[in-house]
């Protein structure tokens, strides 16, 4: 009992001193790009240990009054059931689905809306000051390591509060465009839902600085992507249709077409088993295997011959299936705020 005591007494005095650290000292964070599959490459901030470990607090404080919420998967992995549920939504429902993905998520976003958002929700939770002073400092101009430059805009990715920032502000621009109570589900910089127009969400998110990935960015009523898994959509035509309550005026809607069905597909992500040789005769290589050993749990027992057979197919005639399907195999390099060759050469519109 006395050795949990003073462990718990030597842990608290560690955390006081990683905050008032983290309140005192300027952050200066590393800036790194690390490739990924699919020709892309993420741009990560690197900070001390004390300003991570100051912001993995105030995240774990958060994440019990969030994780509840249906229109937000947090869940490490993407949450299946919370997709099925948002999809169930649509049942009966008229609008254009639009799966939407946003380049550059947390490099483009002001500074200013990031600190209006934390500051009213910390005033709300009535936060302590030392809380509020680090969120302000952390989404505020600082000199990147090393250099002469400052970033001037972003959620710098990698740290603890990025990701809920960005997603809240997903949100923010859905209630903006009047869209809060349509079905919609948001995990980071995707999300998937059921508007009327839109383009209104559209505009909501430009008017926040968003900039949206339009090559990966589906307006459609036959079926979208979320979160890397495909589904499909069934609709039907209404040639009768009344709006309102029983006992007000109502509208007749002709010709309306509504969602009756949809059905998540288990594909393979092709996107991620293509990626470009660095030498030999062969333009591609495939890591099917590994892309199959990491997925097979979600395919149904009865298809696992299937999908095992397809996995056996070598990366010829997989590049050839997916350009007969008219599936793009590459795409422009899409660069996370960096330049090419220079990790600490970034973008103008995020440092100076």
């Amino acid at each position: 009992m006395i050795l949990e005591t003073q462990m718990i007494l030597e842990t608290q005095m560690i955390l006081e001193t990683q905050i008032q650290k983290a309140d005192s000292i300027p952050f200066e964070p590393k800036v790194i790009t690390v490739p990924e599959s699919g020709w892309k490459t993420r741009v990560l901030t690197l900070f001390p240990n004390y300003a991570l470990t100051t912001g993995d607090l105030i995240r774990k404080q958060l994440w019990p009054l969030l994780e509840g919420e249906e229109w937000l998967d947090l869940d490490k992995v993407p949450s299946r059931e919370k997709f099925n549920r948002m999809l169930g939504l649509t049942h009966d429902r008229a609008g254009k689905l639009v799966s939407s993905d946003l380049s550059n998520a947390t490099n483009f976003i002001l500074h200013l809306y990031a600190q209006a958002l934390w500051a009213g929700l910390l005033h709300h939770l009535e936060a302590l000051a030392w809380v509020r002073r680090y969120v302000s400092k952390m989404f505020s101009s600082m000199k990147i390591l090393g250099t002469n430059r400052y970033i001037l805009r972003g959620t710098q990715m990698g740290t603890p509060l990025s990701f809920i920032t960005l997603c809240l502000l997903y949100k923010f621009a859905v209630d903006f465009a009047g869209y809060g109570d349509k079905a919609h589900l948001i995990r980071g910089d995707d999300l998937v839902d059921l508007f009327p127009d839109p383009r209104r969400y559209f505009q909501a998110m430009e008017m926040l600085g968003f900039h949206i990935n339009t090559r990966k960015t589906m307006v459609s009523e036959r079926g979208g992507t979320f979160a890397e898994r495909t589904f499909v959509a069934e609709t039907r035509t209404l040639r009768n249709r009344r709006e309102g309550l029983l006992w007000s005026p109502r509208r007749l809607q002709l010709g309306v077409k509504v969602f009756t069905r949809t059905k998540i597909l288990f594909d393979i992500p092709l996107r991620s088993l293509v990626v470009p040789a660095t030498q030999g005769a062969n333009r591609y290589q495939s890591k099917l295997g590994r892309v199959y050993e990491s997925i097979i749990d979600e395919f149904p027992t009865a298809r696992r011959k299937l999908i095992a057979c397809l996995v056996a197919v070598g990366h010829r005639d997989l590049i050839l299936m997916a350009r007969g399907l008219g599936l793009l195999v590459s795409v422009h390099t899409d660069l996370g705020g960096a330049e090419p060759g220079s990790p600490a050469q970034m973008r103008p519109e995020r440092v100076l």
